[in-house]
């Protein structure tokens, strides 16, 4: 009998703890069935050793990075999201393991993992181009050139997906400085109609195209992250009080976000309430899938490929 799959959540009980009902549990809007379920947080985001990676000498090291941030999530919680006034080293701390826990988010879930897969495909191709250029590839014989192009039609990668699960591994604790040294906006939203989450909670919102997107993060019906990550900042470890902001949301807002949220998620879209609102727009963007943008720029050896920090929605 084979050892029995350790059950590894990837959106994290405590994470989804505020968005309970008064059932203790959540309702749950499958965009793959289109069916509205109430659940328990123990049936959902999870996968049979899904913190597995064997790319580590320790296959389970995520575990070890959770055991900072994961645990610590419900006080650090408390403190950003009170009303009362709280001191800066309370606030510095608990934004930290906000962060911690937002930079494995981004990484780690289901969609972020496919995405990513499907991020490298452009560099493989461009690695190809230059490869060929420079003479490195078998070329075919003369006057049967057209078998290259032939070739490359028929020509598919498969990326595993523990590599890409482990390149967000290894780029967590500088993306968790980035975030924690870069400004947030806490947004409260006091309307009838509450954030809701998803499989997928971590989301690029781009009010201006032509900028970099913002982390929106909702991390109850009530309360929202906006993180305006700044790339400069890479790896630096510093809180400036000064960037700090929060506002309330209007309705119009909290639809948006909600739209956004909806189109990010890979199935579950999760909420406290059961809406019908909520279930028109899950059957809306359904389609709708989280992917990351990759741009390429011409070199004198071939193609230089890159993927934008933060990714793109389809359908948007």
């Amino acid at each position: 009998m084979g050892k029995k799959k350790s059950k590894d959540h990837y959106v994290s009980k405590t994470y989804l703890k505020p968005f309970l009902n008064k059932s203790n549990k959540v309702w749950v809007y499958d965009k793959k069935c289109l069916e509205v379920k109430e659940r328990g947080r123990g049936e959902i985001c999870w996968e049979g050793n899904g913190s597995n990676n064997p790319y580590f000498s320790q296959s389970r090291i995520v575990e070890e990075y959770l055991t900072v941030f994961e645990n610590r999530w419900n006080d650090a919680f408390k403190v950003f999201s009170s009303e009362n006034s709280v001191s800066l080293k309370e606030y510095g701390e608990a934004k930290y393991i906000l962060a911690g826990y937002i930079a494995y988010l981004r990484f780690s879930t289901p969609a972020a993992i496919r995405a990513g897969s499907a991020s490298l495909v452009p560099l493989l191709w461009s690695t190809i181009e230059v490869l060929n250029k420079q003479g490195k590839l078998l070329s075919p014989p003369t006057g049967y050139e057209f078998l290259l192009d032939e070739m490359y039609k028929c020509l598919h990668f498969k990326i595993d997906r523990k590599y890409s699960q482990a390149l967000g591994i290894k780029a967590m604790i500088d993306t968790c400085l980035t975030f924690y040294s870069s400004p947030w906006f806490r947004i409260e939203n006091p309307n009838d109609n509450p954030f809701v989450t998803s499989d997928n909670p971590t989301c690029v919102w781009r009010p201006n195209p032509n900028q970099l997107g913002m982390i929106y993060v909702p991390i109850s019906p009530n309360t929202a992250i906006l993180i305006k990550p700044l790339p400069e900042l890479k790896g630096e470890n510093k809180l400036d009080p000064d960037c700090e902001d929060s506002g309330i949301a209007k309705v119009e807002f909290v639809e948006e976000m909600n739209k956004l949220v909806i189109q990010s998620a890979e199935q579950h879209v999760i909420s406290n309430i059961k809406s019908n609102e909520i279930a028109k727009l899950v059957s809306e963007f359904k389609d709708s899938q989280y992917v990351c943008t990759s741009h390429s720029l011409n070199t004198l050896t071939g193609s230089l490929v890159f993927n934008e920090s933060g990714s793109a929605i389809q359908d948007f």
